[in-house]
């Protein structure tokens, strides 16, 4: 994949991760009972989208020194990285009433007693996709931490 494209992927994945986390922040202030859960998962997928959004400033970094500091391998790590992202994006929305998607989001969401009764059956799967979220954000560090080593290994020589 190109840069172009790379740099187009990530701040696509950007975008969703900020429009879940806005969704999810306004079914917290809504909800009773799991409010502190859906706030929780919404800080996660933003941390998650700021992560990525690191990511991109680093490969950005590295390719106006010259020539990438990034191999091929690299490359497809990341694109991989953010495939395993788009589908925890995708398993996140399940989380919403209504499976609310991105034609939805200037909508505030209206709870019914039904909604909030559902998400007791939702917890386990957000449990689940939290554990996703630390797996990929400690991923993501690993990719981070290699760039940043391999701009210094650069800056050095």
């Amino acid at each position: 994949m190109d840069p172009l494209s790379l740099t187009a992927s990530i701040i696509a994945v950007v975008d969703v991760g900020v429009e879940i986390s806005t969704q999810l922040s306004r079914l917290a202030r809504k909800m009773k009972n799991a409010g502190k859960e859906v706030a929780e998962i919404a800080d996660e997928i933003n941390s998650l989208s700021s992560a990525v959004q690191n990511l991109h400033l680093c490969l950005k970094e590295g390719m106006h020194r010259g020539e990438p500091v990034y191999s091929e391998c690299m490359v497809v790590d990341i694109e991989h990285l953010l495939k395993r992202i788009e589908v925890l994006h995708e398993e996140t929305w399940e989380l919403l009433p209504g499976k609310r998607r991105r034609a939805a989001k200037d909508k505030q969401v209206e709870l019914n007693v039904l909604d909030c009764f559902k998400w007791i059956f939702k917890s386990s799967k957000a449990r689940e996709i939290m554990k996703k979220m630390d797996s990929l954000k400690s991923t993501l560090s690993v990719m981070m931490t290699t760039l940043q080593l391999a701009l210094q290994q650069k800056l050095i020589s």
